[in-house]
């Protein structure tokens, strides 16, 4: 999706996708969260499970920081440059 996404031009579609991406993956983070809390599976107290945890929160925060904090500019570019 994403591979095909980038030809598309409208940046209020850019956004759209940037902003699903940061509630999946923000879904995805409470998921682990509380599959850590019960310390069962594959989520246990060990460390790839809290890695798995720290890996999704820096993806949830760096969607975020894009979905909230870009200017609108930002989605809008196309990628070539105007001489």
């Amino acid at each position: 999706m994403i591979w095909r996404a980038r030809k598309i031009n409208d940046g209020e579609v850019k956004r759209a996708f940037i902003l699903a991406y940061f509630v999946c993956f923000l879904c995805s983070t409470v998921a682990l969260v509380l599959e850590h809390a019960a310390n069962q599976g594959i989520v246990d107290g060990k460390f790839f499970g809290v890695m798995k945890i720290v890996v999704m929160m820096a993806l949830t925060v760096g969607y975020g920081w894009f979905t909230f904090f870009q200017p609108p500019l930002v989605y809008s570019l196309s990628g070539q440059r105007a001489y």
